[in-house]
């Protein structure tokens, strides 16, 4: 008799084990199954038609630009086509930049020459009516306020590798090396050589004034 009883108890809990294990495998596979569906519904909804054609529109904006035009960060040649009341621009609100102009239209630009700055590189841009603010041939960049007009002229002299709207560097990081060049200041520490950029040196001069000699 106790041998038919713990038969019995090994034969049901046998049964609840596989009893179980079909109910998980059936949950894991209706899981599946569902997350399938809702990829497959996400994937095939349609695009808004307006979406769809303003990413058409900057497919075709970006694909007709000209080789100067290449050269000129996409914010900058944004910027200059909005001055310009370009169409496409008008239409997408989000293609609007944070670039700045001065009231003479000009616009404070940074250039990344292919080789060292020449002086006659120099001469073409202020030919243009620019204002080179400085250049650096070590470090193959040039510096200037420009007409809005005459932006991708200069992008189109052969010596020119890019052109995008000037940054100001963050004070007391030099993250870029090409400042040092601008302004080397005396280290108040002897045998050591300092170079700090010109956004920061010149307040410490202003300080090192104003304290009386004793």
């Amino acid at each position: 008799m106790n041998h038919h009883l713990r038969s019995l108890f090994r034969l049901a809990r046998t049964f609840k084990g596989i009893v179980a294990l079909s109910m998980t495998s059936f949950l894991v596979i209706v899981g599946i199954s569902m997350a399938k569906a809702t990829a497959q519904s996400t994937s095939t909804q349609p695009i808004p038609q307006t979406a769809a054609k303003q990413i058409q529109a900057l497919v075709q904006e970006k694909l007709s630009r000209t080789q100067g035009q290449r050269k000129i960060s996409s914010s900058l040649l944004y910027a200059l086509k909005a001055k310009r009341g370009d169409a496409l621009i008008r239409s997408i609100p989000s293609l609007s930049t944070a670039v700045r102009f001065r009231a003479d239209n000009k616009v404070r630009v940074d250039i990344k020459t292919i080789s060292p700055v020449t002086p006659d590189l120099v001469q073409q841009i202020k030919a243009t009516g620019s204002e080179v603010l400085f250049s650096s041939p070590s470090y193959n960049r040039i510096q200037a306020f420009v007409p809005v007009t005459q932006v991708e002229n200069i992008a189109s002299l052969p010596a020119v590798r890019t052109i995008r709207q000037h940054l100001p560097p963050r004070l007391l990081r030099d993250t870029a090396p090409q400042s040092k060049e601008l302004l080397k200041v005396n280290n108040p520490f002897p045998g050591r050589q300092h170079e700090l950029p010109a956004a920061v040196s010149g307040s410490a001069d202003a300080r090192s004034r104003s304290v009386p000699k004793g």
